[in-house]
C-alpha cells in the first residue's frame, strides 16, 4: 500500500477541508459520500490492477520475491 485510508482522509478533510468544495454551486450536488466512493473506488483499482504490476517490478529492482 502506498498511502493508507487513514492517511487519504486526513489529507482530504482534515489538512484540505475538501468538503468546503461542497459549498460552491459546482460542486453542491457532492457530499462526503461521494468523495469517500472515489476514494473507495480508487483503492479497488490500485489493489485490484496496480498492486499486480508493482510486485514484479519492485522484485526485479530489489532482487526479492
Amino acid at each position: 500500500m502506498l498511502l493508507s485510508r487513514r492517511d487519504l482522509e486526513f489529507l482530504l478533510y482534515e489538512w484540505l477541508d475538501v468538503e468546503l468544495l461542497t459549498k460552491r454551486e459546482r460542486y453542491a450536488e457532492h457530499s462526503r459520500e461521494t468523495f469517500d466512493a472515489v476514494l473507495d473506488l480508487a483503492e479497488q483499482v490500485a489493489t485490484e490492477h496496480l498492486h499486480a504490476a508493482r510486485v514484479p517490478a519492485v522484485a526485479a529492482v530489489t532482487g526479492t520475491r
